[in-house]
């Protein structure tokens, strides 16, 4: 869904690690898509990824190389306080953390920072624009 929303869009892939989303967002069109992950090696493999992929066909008679990307290795949390602080916008923003509650007792902690996430993504996007929250926690049900 992310290549299908992205046409002509900003996107902001929080936790990006290697870029997958970042690279479905330039193969759908993205105009701009800023990768944020804290790990260096992780954000320069997805330069690698996107130097790789650069002449896959994307949407509109692009490129995934016509894609401006911009790879950043810092905290996504910080990221994203800073970017709402400046005024930053995003079209499209992407956060799909790593599990944050790998045992039972971590539910409750897990649960204010995936919270967290969802008000500063609330505030980095444009008007209008689209969140993509993603979670691999298996401490939760469908109710949470």
């Amino acid at each position: 869904r992310v290549e299908k929303i992205s046409k002509g869009m900003s996107v902001l892939n929080v936790f990006s690690y290697t870029g997958g989303f970042s690279l479905y967002a330039a193969r759908g069109g993205a105009s701009q898509v800023t990768s944020v992950d804290i790990s260096t090696p992780a954000t320069e493999a997805a330069m690698r990824n996107f130097g790789l992929n650069q002449d896959l066909p994307a949407a509109g008679g692009r490129t995934v190389g016509q894609c401006r990307h911009i790879p950043v290795a810092e905290d996504a949390f910080q990221f994203m306080r800073d970017a709402a602080q400046s005024g930053q916008k995003f079209d499209v923003v992407i956060v799909d953390p790593p599990s944050m509650a790998n045992k039972a007792s971590l539910r409750g902690v897990a649960i204010k920072r995936y919270q967290e996430l969802a008000s500063l993504a609330a505030q980095v996007v444009r008007p209008g624009g689209k969140v993509v929250l993603a979670s691999c926690s298996s401490r939760f049900d469908a109710i949470h």
